[in-house]
């Protein structure tokens, strides 16, 4: 054992000492910048072509079969295009109807040769962008049918679903539902042909002739045929199915989203989106920078509610207590407080049909009104002026709450939450933010896309991207992740993990031996003793003032965690607090890693803030707050099923680990308040004290995982498990077409601040004092394999190809 050295004077100087190493002239700092590919968000068609388009082919009436194939293009056009988003043109379907040729440089043309129907589309050289329309393709004439309210071009499964009503306002706060009401435009080619109804489901549909619009009276199978008499031996027909959804309401603005989510006082309704709800610039046409009130196209209306140039979010957002634990919250600010209210843009209790329409939450969640913070470089909200979105909940912090030296997180706000059992989404795109400057950086504050607490949840065909963490599951058994593409997040794409949660078991008997003393009995007791031997002089003299690498202290320590933490067991088997499945779908470009297990952090000091002395240490120069109280927790286990075509686009420079995110901190603010301006040092990164880069870096190396290309060295950031507390959380990848794990690399601060690695005995010391509030367990990784020539998807982008060919099948 080791022997008891030092003093307090010892450790006041070994935890200040990080302190001033990190300081940097902090007025200096710039805003920190990781830079995404400036790709194609979108491709629309929206003005160019309708959803379905005729054609006419080769024949004596017509001498040019070619027509020029164009479309809108949304991208950050203040800066070039990344490589391989060049334009490509293709056709779904029978070419010997129609294909697409290149009749001038750059300039594509559709060729219409037979008759028939065929799917045009474009897409970027990545894939990461698509757009379809239908080419109908006729000879003499054709009927062409379409919706007044364009259907999206964006859809992957390709059906347009119209719900069974619509709804109409007695006052803003209340509504009653009236039979759906859809307006065709229908059309001859040629044009100007007597039409008329040819048949129509009587039960299902009523047709006004005169203004071309059909009323829902029920739902089920619905159909309306037309006809024209093109010459006497030849009549065009043309038919209609509908999917109408029963007990559906179709959404035509941010009010009508909001009345069937947010301010429904029952159990919500049925949503069918039949518009873009877009932010800002992405709605209104802009002159000379100056915003207008022409809207850009018919199927887009704003997300939010405009007064002036400001938004009246507050009064519209749903506010829900934090499912997360929110102990140490409530030990702050009582039992009834409210600082443990969590935002989401949209509550949606049961199914949603998105058509393929994007919900854009832009004007709620970025922090519009916020300014670079002069320490950490990040684009920072501004509360005072109406950003509602300020960032992840407390789960546990060391300093004054408000301002804390250092804080772990629990859960964020959200774009979209769901908490009914049962719901399906599908076809939609959840878009958080879509203006960020192409910087991860600015996702910091957006919050999650889609944060699921229920039973039975299925989130199909769906695209969400540009969000701190994309998906967010918890206590979900049974949840499904189907065809769909998670991209561009700062934390994390798929985070998982249970609220379920077990306390210690202070009851349980304890033995321990070092300096000659024995303690024997319950570990609350030990937990609890400040004086002799107890838990606080165990963690300060076997650790914190520790030297070596002792086997016998890292096995005593480590038995010392495995009794803090309580693990769900069943015998020897793990119990689950949920199950789910993750089909054919696609990871693309995570902040730090793909897919993380959530555990809590569940160090000693989450008991009672020992070791005692670190308090003591703040307290000498002045600061005093509350320490957490029996915090700490052992965190259900999940078990993820990871099956088909799924994949991880999510190769990544090491450099690029940033895992500053997970652990706010504010140590320069701190040293700079408490030690002022005198001092002319460099900063050390988080990354020195939280070495999780570094050491996932070693042992990828050790395993020849790493692809190094152009100086810089590639790692696929696949599957991440937070470690602290401990995590029996699993995946079973045994399902996957195609699979490229390596083997789980486990990285334990405790162990390598033991030993010294960082080759700085003040940052060793601070390294222990983040074990001491995480936990001694390991944090764990899953990256790509090894491999021969390059690594598997190295490079490769997602194809949303892929998701249309499948969600079309």
């Amino acid at each position: 054992m080791m022997a008891k050295s030092g003093s307090k004077k010892t450790l006041y100087i070994l935890l200040i000492a990080p302190f001033i190493v990190s300081l940097l002239s902090f007025a200096l700092i710039k805003q920190r910048i990781r830079e995404l590919p400036n790709d194609i968000q979108k491709i629309d068609f929206d003005g160019i072509f309708d959803e379905y388009t005729g054609f006419q082919m080769l024949n004596e009436m017509n001498d040019n079969p070619y027509t020029e194939l164009r479309c809108n293009l949304t991208y950050d056009r203040s800066r070039e295009l990344a490589s391989d988003n060049e334009l490509i043109w293709f056709i779904n379907g029978d070419t010997n109807i129609a294909e697409v040729v290149e009749k001038e440089e750059e300039k594509w043309y559709l060729f219409a040769k037979n008759e028939g129907t065929v799917t045009v589309g474009c897409r970027n050289k990545k894939g990461t962008a698509s757009a379809t329309f239908n080419a109908e393709i006729y000879n003499e004439g054709t009927i062409i049918i379409n919706f007044e309210y364009p259907s999206s071009s964006e859809s992957i499964t390709g059906k347009r679903y119209f719900g069974q009503y619509d709804l109409v306002y007695t006052d803003p706060s209340s509504y009653r539902k009236n039979n759906a009401n859809i307006n065709l435009k229908v059309k001859t080619l040629p044009e100007g042909l007597p039409l008329k109804v040819k048949n129509i489901t009587s039960t299902t549909l009523n047709y006004d002739e005169k203004n071309s619009a059909l009323t829902i009276k029920n739902s089920g199978e619905a159909k309306i045929s037309f006809s024209a008499q093109l010459t006497n031996e030849i009549e065009l027909k043309k038919d209609l199915d509908l999917n109408i959804v029963k007990d559906g309401c179709n959404v035509y603005s941010y009010n009508d989203l909001l009345a069937i989510t947010n301010k429904n006082r029952g159990s919500g309704e049925i949503g069918v989106l039949q518009v873009n709800l877009e932010s800002l610039e992405n709605t209104y046409v802009y002159n000379n920078g100056n915003r207008t009130d022409e809207l850009k196209n018919k199927s887009t209306r704003l997300f939010g509610n405009l007064n002036k140039n400001s938004f009246s979010f507050n009064n519209e957002v749903y506010r829900f207590k934090t499912t997360y634990n929110d102990k140490f919250i409530k030990q702050i600010y009582g039992e009834n407080t409210n600082k443990n209210e969590v935002i989401s843009g949209i509550h949606i209790q049961k199914d949603f049909y998105g058509n393929g329409f994007t919900v854009n939450g832009r004007n709620l969640t970025y922090p519009i009104n916020g300014s670079i913070n002069q320490y950490t470089g990040i684009l920072t909200p501004d509360s005072t002026k109406g950003d509602l979105f300020t960032g992840p909940l407390t789960f546990v912090s060391i300093g004054d709450f408000e301002a804390p030296i250092v804080k772990a997180f629990g859960q964020d706000n959200s774009l979209i939450y769901i908490d009914k059992e049962g719901v399906t989404v599908n076809d939609l795109n959840v878009i958080n933010c879509d203006n960020y400057a192409n910087n991860i950086y600015n996702l910091e504050f957006v919050g999650t896309g889609i944060d699921v607490n229920a039973k039975d949840v299925t989130l199909k065909n769906v695209t969400v991207k540009n969000t701190r963490n994309a998906v967010r599951v918890y206590s979900s058994d049974n949840f499904l992740l189907e065809n769909s593409l998670l991209q561009n997040s700062r934390e994390f794409l798929l985070k998982i993990g249970c609220n379920e949660y077990k306390e210690t078991d202070l009851r349980q008997y304890v033995n321990y031996s070092f300096d000659g003393e024995t303690f024997d009995g319950r570990l609350g007791d030990f937990l609890d003793k400040k004086e002799g031997i107890s838990a606080d002089s165990l963690i300060f003299n076997e650790f914190i003032q520790g030297q070596g690498d002792s086997e016998e202290t890292i096995s005593m320590l480590n038995t010392f965690q495995s009794q803090l933490d309580n693990p769900y067991l069943k015998g020897d088997e793990v119990d689950f607090g949920q199950e789910i499945t993750v089909k054919d779908t696609y990871f693309n470009q995570s902040g730090i890693f793909a897919i993380a297990f959530d555990t809590y952090f569940n160090g000693c000091f989450l008991y009672n803030g020992m070791p005692s002395y670190i308090k003591a240490t703040f307290n000498r120069f002045g600061l005093d707050f509350a320490l957490p109280n029996n915090v700490g927790a052992t965190m259900r286990p999940s078990k993820l099923n990871l099956v088909g075509d799924t994949k991880f686009y999510d190769f990544k420079d090491i450099e690029d680990l940033d895992a500053s995110c997970l652990i706010e901190e504010r140590i320069g603010e701190f040293a700079k308040s408490v030690l002022g301006d005198d001092f002319e040092m460099d900063r050390i990164p988080i990354d020195y004290y939280f070495p999780m880069k570094k050491l996932v870096s070693s042992l990828a190396a050790d395993k020849k995982y790493i692809y190094k290309e152009e100086g810089k060295s590639y790692l696929n950031s696949e599957v991440a498990y937070y470690g602290g507390g401990i995590n029996l959380s699993t995946v079973d990848s045994s399902s996957l077409n195609n699979i490229d794990f390596g083997e789980d690399l486990h990285v334990n601060i405790m162990e390598n601040s033991m030993n010294g690695n960082s080759g700085n005995r003040y940052i060793d010391i601070l390294q222990k004092c983040v074990s001491v509030a995480a936990g001694f367990n390991a944090f764990n990784f899953i990256t790509n394999g090894t491999y021969t020539d390059k690594p598997y998807l190295y490079k490769e982008s997602p194809s949303r190809e892929d998701l249309i060919v499948r969600g079309r099948s």
